[in-house]
């Protein structure tokens, strides 16, 4: 941000719109350089991530600079599947973590939206099994969401 931006005698109108134009050139920007979708198996992921990932991390998985991380080589996508199913159920670890939890997806969505990130940001298309979301989280402690009668 400018200096119109800063200090007592800002113009918090216009600051709003300056905050606003580069979330938006951000978002235009990534929805311009969008990696095409995988090839087979992760369409299902794909729609739970545009529902619940994309407002942050953007189409190409780089994430609002300040805001939020990249998922391109990030050390969760790229690292053990048990670690980043807990990080994202839980909301993350550490205090300067300002994730959502997403503990209200069931274990199948779960497994197919951290399967699509991985063979789409990781370049680990190792499918997650539903069982495996299961298995965090009991293991973290992470009560499962209720099913509809």
């Amino acid at each position: 941000m400018g200096p119109e931006c800063r200090g007592p005698a800002r113009a918090p109108t216009r600051c709003a719109r300056l905050t606003l134009g580069s979330l938006l050139l951000a978002a235009a920007s990534a929805a311009q350089e969008a990696p095409e979708a995988p090839a087979h198996g992760f369409a299902a992921g794909a729609a739970v991530y545009a529902r619940e990932c994309l407002s942050c991390h953007m189409r190409d998985g780089r994430g609002v600079p300040g805001m939020s991380p990249s998922l391109l080589d990030s050390p969760w996508v790229l690292g053990n599947a048990d670690a980043l199913i807990g990080f994202v159920l839980t909301g993350g670890f550490g205090p300067d973590v300002l994730m959502a939890s997403f503990d209200y997806l069931d274990d199948t969505e779960m497994a197919e939206l951290l399967s699509y990130v991985r063979a789409q940001f990781g370049n680990d298309p190792t499918p997650i099994a539903s069982q495996q979301v299961a298995h965090a989280r009991a293991t973290y402690r992470v009560v499962a969401p209720a099913t509809p009668d």
